[in-house]
């Protein structure tokens, strides 16, 4: 469900540009990848991918075990950007 609505608004912001675009305006539609950057929620009951790889790499390192376990298939692929790369490139 939770995709679904990421993807909903996704394609109603490449509808709109197209619309704009049509009407009198330049416009460019971008869709990112996940982003992950310096103000990410970390909090292990509602974080996304990407923050909380990095904080459980962060507490097994701070309890000083030898590995991480990463729960899941590993079967999903995912693409990930820096926040701060899209905005430079949007730029």
């Amino acid at each position: 469900m939770t995709k679904e609505r990421y993807a909903i608004a996704k394609i109603a912001g490449i509808k709109c540009a197209a619309l704009i675009v049509r009407s009198t305006a330049v416009s460019i539609s971008v869709t990112p990848p996940n982003l992950y950057g310096y103000n990410d929620n970390y909090r292990p009951e509602n974080s996304h991918v990407l923050p909380a790889l990095i904080r459980s790499f962060y507490e097994e390192k701070e309890q000083g075990l030898p590995s991480v376990t990463i729960l899941g298939t590993g079967s999903p692929k995912c693409e990930f950007l820096f926040a701060d790369d899209l905005a430079d490139a949007c730029y």
